[in-house]
């Protein structure tokens, strides 16, 4: 095995990542989990020499976050993370503000391993393939038979350069005209607590929430939308009708798209973007058909290669702009925080995250007893939801830093009156 890959020793973030080190809490870490729970226990030996050899094969991910005098960079270096105990924590924190710490950490105990990703490093597909990776090797190592794919990256080959691409500056089209500006949209009630995280996960047949989804007429991912959106302008309604009168009556959701599906890339960085279903609850209340209509339509609109475009031009030009580049970083942090507050997580009521089917070759899945997929803390937004499938499988969970379990109990519960049965579990720091 090549040990000695030769990669640039620094990469420029990628203009999704920029944001990240500016927004950075220990409130909000901008990180989020994918697991793997196998049918054996885990050998932590051979796990951590398949890390090992994924690692080397993906060196744009052995890298430290730096700080330059313009802009932050990464940094490769020779270490590979030592696996930890699994906390039993829904995600574990990554501080970039320790100089050389690892920008993912891996934890395995029992029959399971889990690794946490800061979004400065790369998105839930990028994630999602690092864990692929590292789960097939250790199946080899440990006497299976798992054939190489095409669609897993094989610890000893050569990164394509493509694979650490900024793919949002390859297609950026200069003069796009930029997307409307959204207004602040409505925030669930309740305190964060910064010191407790709680994950509620959902588990229920793929093929029954598709059929709800195809009654309806819709994608899977607008069905859930909607579910999402008719549990929040529920919880909104409630509160209009009560004391604590709601000031904003725009309900969003923020919903990632990736990109690959639309711009041709082989990026293990960030390459996604975001649509954004809405309700205008000025407008008078919706019910869950109304819902639908206005999340297909909306979704339809804007997942659209041209329209992502338009965010992509604007958000590389600010990049590029001349006038910016050469400001010391001290005050791009202070700049990019606040645009981070007032045209990020201020603009949404929720966040649904769709990371797809969890693919491994039929050799690796039958090893597999069940995948999961979890989003990071997020105090302003306050709860989150993630969305992933694996084998007849589909996991949803909702991440929260409030006490109150109204919209998770709302969610779950429409989806087994539509005909989805769903089995819920609790798991919380």
């Amino acid at each position: 095995m090549n040990d000695t890959i030769s990669v640039q020793d620094w990469f420029r973030l990628d203009n999704a990542a920029k944001i990240y080190p500016a927004s950075y809490s220990d409130a909000s870490p901008e990180v989020y989990r994918v697991s793997v729970t196998f049918r054996s226990p885990v050998r932590i030996t051979a796990m951590q020499e398949a890390l090992r050899r994924v690692v080397q094969r993906t060196p744009y991910y052995q890298v430290h976050l730096r700080r330059g005098l313009f802009w932050y960079f990464l940094e490769r270096h020779n270490e590979i993370p030592e696996i930890r105990q699994l906390s039993g924590a829904p995600v574990s924190p990554i501080s970039i503000r320790h100089r050389g710490e690892h920008l993912f950490n891996v934890e395995a105990a029992g029959h399971t391993l889990a690794i946490d990703f800061s979004h400065i490093l790369t998105d839930g597909f990028g994630g999602m393939q690092f864990v692929c990776a590292v789960t097939g090797e250790y199946l080899r190592l440990c006497g299976h038979q798992i054939p190489r794919s095409a669609t897993i990256i094989t610890p000893g080959e050569e990164p394509d350069p493509e694979e650490y691409e900024d793919a949002y500056r390859r297609y950026f089209q200069k003069g796009t005209p930029e997307p409307a500006k959204l207004t602040p949209a409505f925030h669930l009630p309740g305190i964060p607590h910064s010191f407790s995280y709680r994950a509620i996960e959902g588990r229920m047949p793929v093929a029954a929430a598709i059929a709800a989804a195809k009654k309806h007429g819709v994608t899977l991912t607008a069905y859930l939308s909607a579910v999402y959106l008719h549990a929040l302008s529920t919880i909104h309604r409630r509160l209009r009708n009560g004391v604590m009168k709601p000031g904003r009556q725009i309900v969003r959701l923020e919903v990632p798209v990736n990109m690959r599906r639309f711009y041709p890339s082989r990026t293990m960085r960030n390459f996604s973007l975001f649509v954004s279903p809405e309700l205008d609850l000025r407008l008078g209340d919706y019910d869950f058909e109304e819902i639908l209509k206005r999340v297909h339509l909306d979704m339809s609109i804007q997942l659209d290669h041209k329209q992502l475009g338009r965010q992509m031009s604007r958000n590389v030009a600010a990049e590029l702009n001349p006038l910016i580049r050469p400001v010391p970083l001290v005050f791009k942090d202070l700049f990019l925080k606040y645009l981070h507050h007032a045209y990020g997580d201020n603009l949404y009521s929720g966040v649904l995250s769709n990371l797809g089917r969890f693919q491994l070759p039929d050799e690796a899945a039958k090893h597999v007893r069940s995948t999961g997929f979890v989003l990071g803390p997020n105090p302003v937004i306050k709860k989150t939801c993630s969305v992933q499938s694996f084998a007849e499988e589909l996991s949803i969970t909702f991440g929260s830093v409030i006490e109150s379990r109204e919209l998770e109990r709302f969610f779950f519960t429409f989806l087994v009156e539509d005909g989805v049965p769903v089995t819920v579990s609790e798991n919380s720091s």
